[in-house]
């Protein structure tokens, strides 16, 4: 049996390409899946892409990138780590020189070591805070850090000659102001120029050069000893601080010139226009802004909020937790080993921290575990201590404490890349926040050893290693609490209890327990200043893995959605005017950005898996990064690859995003809004000029209620002019809702296919992955870039994915009774595979790839068991049956699945399940198979005469209708007998003032002129054409279009003589266009008197979304004529509102705002002059699909020039007696 495949229907479980208008159509084709293979090179060449990328950045990334790593490995990341090893070097190197003779030499036997570490931290803590305000206000730090650094670097060669420690106190004072710029300094350049998936492991790197210049300090400390000792009458140690001292001094100059400060004031000389540039745009993917002038205002905002602090206790903690390491060689003096080996020993637990902070670097940016990361540590730090603080245990015992302790400085790194990526879009506060954790820190230690640690208790301390158990227990507190607030004001206030940045956010609970805490004042402008950074983490989001196990994150992989609006549609909605010629104007689409911009209210749909929470998501990200501040780069807007620029520079808006989860969430949000808009009111004067944008994602979980609660947030916006709200649900839920009033509804177009191209190009992958029929849709997109594979269909895509990720058959199994169990609501208690695999591949959770999953599970089910399920819910089954006769491949399990299902609900040929049935054969019907085919066009013929399933399965049962043949008699003609009704509205100046009007007997048309029938025409007559859906398969039986007024008579009057002949109209008798009097009153029925209320509907006064092809139904296209049987007029014509404007007879003038013939009607007035001039308008009545309720109506007036068409224009005939002509 042939497989069908509608190329312009997005069915559940398939979806072929994006609805083009400027596509020619597919012909019924067989279908096959395409596998295109792996060269077996490539695998093993992927194998190892994939291991490099876990160790390191994915080589398999943007090619810019990697021109762009490569620069930054040649001179900046060498240039700071060189900077940091010289300042940890000559900060530490007094502790070698301690024990190398230093001691004996100045008599030190009190705590004077312990002292020389607390002035250098004194210096450091008072330098720290000045020296960053003077980086972010007035000296770059590529001249602060290098200067500072030759301050330094003498002050340390002076301790080589100094005989006195009073004075070495003050040195080491002095040295610690000078190198207090230094550590917050060079954290905030990498952190500039690297994301959150790329900083921790350079962090790691960073803060290593301690432990390489520990061991680095200790080498060249045996050295000197060994050569130096004595030299010059100096002692090694001497000689140690003099070295140090001097190395420092070229690295300091080369500082000035090398060091690479921030990507938007970077002067280094290396640094080209096109790097610079690029670093500029990678770090506002990841949410780090420009820099802003640090000043008191700014001071006050940082350190008056609780997240600064929040940072300190854990990176104190953190830090103190380890301190046993400082005493290992004070220990091994005690235990009488050698000079050289007091220095060599501690070098391997410095290699130690080396390989365990780099290795924890990769890790978190690989998996972003940040909290279970320095938890693991921070527990090892314990048991060490725990060690110490017995301390009579064997002496190899204490080596290996000492020893691990030394792994406790991983933590560091992964809590400042942690903390760096939830402050992204702050820089000051990033700064301010590192350089204040490491004052602290300082503070902190300066009595941690005096009081805990004593030189003369060394190397056995009474208390200080059980306290330092207590520090690790506080930092396993801190940063449990960090973890759990996520670093982020949410307070349960108004404002904030409606941010839910993630799926399934519990909003009900979180609103009732609101309710619990006293009423408070409106939030002031620093409240919802800090709101805009609460997208940043949005941005490192994994959007999809692909098949070589690299993480594509949100801001690396979004792909710009459009929407099923044109350039050309957004004219047609106002005055428009025909620029002349007979060529077409290439399809161009609005962005789904732009649709926002342009509507304060706006309902954005899309089936499951088209994008719409990855686009809400991605507003959230691109406000709190900037993005949005000026105007993007030109994107595809259709197949043709024509791009323009997506102006965005007038949407300056504070998106906050709700996940709706149930009706209750939606009246959550309504009984809160007006606090919450209160809170907004009250900003300050400085950001009147942004706007709010409350975003409500899946409405249809709402249900039926939800309209209701809509059109109550609604009316709380409308008299706010700075406040938008943005609907996002699915097309089959939504479709049939009446909006309140200045709601506009579009729906998400599917990816094109030079997208997909263009995306797997950047990602290194074939680009053939992704671009099947199926893969338009960005959940099978984002499936069949796991899989590796075309994406033709769905299954195939899916099978591949299951033998990729899962080389267990019984993992697999269990995966898919998962799936099964959530479709069904009947979830167990164990660990859900579901929810762990969706971390990974995030398509998982959506319910289009669910649904696959359900059919895989089903495969081998029997035919009752299949039957079953599509009985229990037959609308939700749906794409579920669908996939399971993909699966069953034209084979007699497939046929065997159609007979029953047609033939299950023959008793009840009208009940919903039988039409679902039908539905879901239509795709898998042979048309040769006659029988069968008559079987189901009765079924579709039901759909739509009784017009009560959603509108998309009318328009698909439509257009299936049109493949198979149509049996309406699409050229019926409707009998108006002769009549007075009345004439005109007072909704509309032009259509003022009603009046009656006598007209005679006439037919007209029961449907617009359909493209079967004036293609028949055109391929007679040889007339130009311009349509590009008129031969259009699964079209056939839609209003023709695209064509001008000239052309809707000439086939008026090539129809007339071949109906003449075949009796179907009388000799005396003229097919023609409708007058404006013939349309209305074929449109209105018999009204004889004005009323209020006008009846200017075919089914009365109210307007109803379901009842018309309208703007507010949100096709955006024609669909097959007659699925609205409930407005059919009074008179039995159908489509009269919505659908296609229709050509009329009647002039309207040459000006489009306003006609020259007004009303009321006069007939001898030239307003019929068939032979009038070209530049004269005509008038179209009716509206069409893009037109609102206003326009969609049975008295709005419409005008084009005669010469002008349009995919939105068509024709209806009436036939008239030559008499009455």
């Amino acid at each position: 049996m042939a497989h069908l495949i509608d190329t312009h229907s997005h069915s559940d479980a398939e979806v072929a390409t994006k609805p083009s208008l400027d596509a020619k159509a597919n012909p019924v084709l067989d279908t096959e899946v395409i596998d295109h293979g792996v060269d077996p090179d490539a695998k093993s060449s992927s194998k190892w892409r994939r291991i490099a990328g876990f160790f390191w950045d994915s080589i398999d990334g943007d090619p810019k990138y990697r021109a762009y790593r490569e620069a930054q490995l040649t001179a900046p990341s060498p240039t700071v780590l060189l900077g940091y090893f010289i300042k940890y070097l000559d900060q530490t190197n007094y502790s070698n020189a301690f024990v190398s003779g230093m001691q004996e030499d100045l008599d030190l036997y009190g705590n004077e070591r312990n002292w020389l570490g607390t002035w250098f931290s004194l210096g450091i803590m008072v330098g720290t805070i000045p020296a960053q305000m003077l980086q972010l206000s007035h000296i770059r730090p590529s001249i602060l850090i290098p200067t500072c650094e030759i301050c330094w670097s003498a002050l340390v060669i002076g301790m080589g000659f100094t005989h006195s420690i009073k004075v070495m106190y003050v040195l080491r004072f002095f040295i610690g102001l000078f190198e207090s710029c230094a550590f917050p300094g060079y954290i905030a350049m990498l952190g500039s120029w690297y994301g959150p998936n790329e900083l921790t492991k350079r962090l790691a790197i960073l803060l290593e050069v301690e432990s390489i210049a520990s061991m680095f300090s200790g080498y060249l400390q045996a050295g000197l000893y060994s050569s130096m000792n004595g030299r010059h009458g100096l002692a090694g140690w001497r000689w140690l601080f003099i070295m140090d001292g001097v190395i420092s001094v070229p690295v300091a100059i080369w500082g000035l010139f090398g060091l690479p400060d921030h990507p938007h004031n970077t002067r280094a000389f290396y640094w080209t226009k096109e790097h610079i540039k690029y670093g500029q745009e990678r770090i506002a993917k990841f949410g780090v802004k420009e820099q802003i002038k640090l000043n008191w205002a700014e001071i006050k905002r940082i350190y008056t909020g609780w997240k600064i602090w929040m940072f300190v206790i854990p990176y104190t903690m953190v830090a103190a937790c380890h301190t046993a390491t400082s005493y290992f060689n004070l220990w091994l003096k005690a235990e009488g080993y050698s000079v050289q080996k007091i220095n060599y020993l501690p070098t391997g637990g410095n290699a130690l921290a080396i390989v365990v902070t780099v290795a924890w670097g990769m890790i978190a940016d690989r998996t972003r575990q940040y909290y279970w990361l320095i938890a693991s540590l921070t527990l090892l730090m314990i048991v060490a201590n725990i060690l110490l603080s017995v301390w009579d245990i064997p002496k190899s015992a204490l080596m290996f404490a000492y020893y691990i302790s030394y792994a406790g400085s991983a933590c560091t790194p992964v809590l400042i890349s942690w903390t760096y990526g939830l402050n992204a879009a702050d820089t000051n506060t990033r700064q301010l926040l590192v350089a204040t954790a490491n004052l602290v820190s300082y503070a902190w230690v300066l009595w941690v050893p005096l009081v805990l640690f004593p030189t003369y208790d060394a190397p056995k301390y009474k208390y200080g290693y059980q306290i330092l158990i207590l520090f690790g227990g506080i930092a396993i507190l801190s940063i449990t609490a960090m973890s759990s607030i996520r670093f982020y004001n949410l307070r349960l206030d108004p404002v904030h209890a409606v941010i839910a940045t993630t799926r399934g956010f519990n909003f009900s609970q979180h609103i009732k327990s609101s309710t619990k805490i006293k009423k408070k004042e409106p939030q002031n402008m620093e409240d919802w200043s800090s709101l805009k950074r609460n997208g940043v983490e949005l941005g490192q989001k994994t959007l999809f893995t692909t098949v070589k196990d690299d993480r594509v994150s949100l801001s690396e992989g979004y792909i710009p959605l459009l929407v099923n609006l044109t350039v050309e549609d957004k004219a047609a909605k106002g005055l428009r005017k025909h620029k002349g010629g007979n060529t077409r104007e290439e399809t161009v689409y609005v962005s789904a950005f732009e649709a926002v911009r342009d509507n304060q209210f706006l309902l954005l749909t899309g089936k499951s898996g088209s994008g719409k929470t990855t686009f809400a998501e991605y507003l959230v990200f691109g406000h709190a990064t900037g993005i949005f501040q000026k105007d993007r780069d030109a994107i595809l807007r259709n197949e043709g690859g024509e791009r323009r620029k997506e102006i965005l520079s007038g949407l300056r808006t504070l998106p906050l995003l709700v996940t709706i989860i149930n009706t209750q969430d939606l009246a959550d949000v309504d009984g809160k809004l007006p606090e919450i808009l209160e809170s907004w009111d009250s900003r300050k004067k400085e950001s009147e000029d942004e706007e709010l944008l409350l975003i409500l994602d899946g409405i249809e979980s709402a249900g039926p209620e939800g309209v209701t609660h809509l059109a109550s947030i609604a009316s709380a916006i409308t008299p706010r002019p700075h406040v938008r709200l943005l609907v996002l649900g699915t097309d089959d839920d939504s479709q049939d809702w009446t909006l309140p009033s200045g709601f506009s509804k579009l729906e998400l177009l599917p990816l094109l296919a030079i997208q997909r191209h263009e995306l797997a190009r950047k990602l290194c992958l074939d680009t053939t992955f992704g671009s099947g029929n199926a893969a338009s849709r960005p959940a099978i997109f984002a499936l069949s870039l796991a899989a590796g594979r075309v994406g033709d269909t769905s299954e195939s895509a899916l099978d591949a994915w299951l033998d990729h990720g899962f080389s267990s058959l019984e993992t697999r199994q269990v995966l898919l009774q998962t799936a099964r169990e959530e479709w069904t609501d009947q979830r167990h208690s164990q660990l859900n595979l579901l929810a762990k695999t969706t971390q990974k591949w995030p398509f998982v959770s959506c319910a289009a790839v669910q649904v696959l999953l359900v059919a895989a599970q089903l495969q081998t089910a029997t035919l009752q068991e299949i039957l079953k399920v599509f009985d229990q819910d037959a609308k939700s089954a749906m794409p579920i049956v669908r996939s399971l006769l993909h699966r069953f491949a034209e084979g007699e399990k497939q046929e065997k699945l159609i007979h029953e299902l047609l033939n299950r609900h023959e008793s009840d040929l009208s009940g919903e399940k039988a039409q679902y049935a039908a539905l879901i054969a239509c795709g898998f019907t042979d048309p040769e198979n006659i029988p069968l085919v008559t079987q189901v066009v009765d079924l579709l013929l039901k759909v739509i005469m009784l017009g009560t399933l959603p509108v998309s399965h009318r328009v698909k049962a439509g257009r299936y209708l049109s493949l198979f043949g149509d049996p309406r008699d699409l050229l019926g003609l409707v009998e108006i007998p002769e009549g007075t009704s009345l004439f005109g509205s007072s909704n509309h100046p032009n259509s003022s003032p009603p009046h009656e009007i006598h007209l005679g007997s006439f037919k007209i048309g029961a449907f617009p002129v359909v493209n079967r029938d004036y293609g028949d025409f055109v391929q007679q007559t040889g007339r130009t054409w311009l349509s590009q859906d008129g031969y259009d398969p699964f079209l056939r039986n839609t209003p023709a279009t695209d064509l001008t007024w000239h052309d809707a008579r000439a086939y008026c009057q090539w129809l007339t003589p071949k109906w003449r002949e075949t009796s179907k109209i009388k000799p005396n008798e003229t097919v023609q266009l409708p007058s404006e009097p013939q349309w209305e009153r074929a449109s209105r029925g018999d009204q004889r008197e004005s009323q209020t209320g006008q009846n200017i509907y075919p089914w009365g006064t109210n307007f109803a979304t379901s009842l018309s092809n309208c703007e507010e139904l949100a096709l955006n296209n024609k669909c097959a004529v007659g699925l609205f049987p409930q407005s059919c007029s009074p008179f039995g014509c159908y489509d009269m509102t919505g659908q296609v404007w229709e050509w009329c007879t009647t002039l309207w003038g040459t000006e489009m705002a306003s006609p020259t013939f007004e009303y009321p009607w006069k007939s001898p007035d030239g307003r019929e002059d068939l032979e009038a001039d070209d530049a004269i308008r005509r008038v179209l009545r009716g509206g069409c699909f893009s037109s609102g309720q206003a326009k969609a109506t049975c008295t709005y007036r419409g005008s084009l020039e005669p010469t002008g068409f349009w995919r939105g224009n068509g024709f209806r005939i009436v036939v008239v007696s030559e008499y009455d002509r």
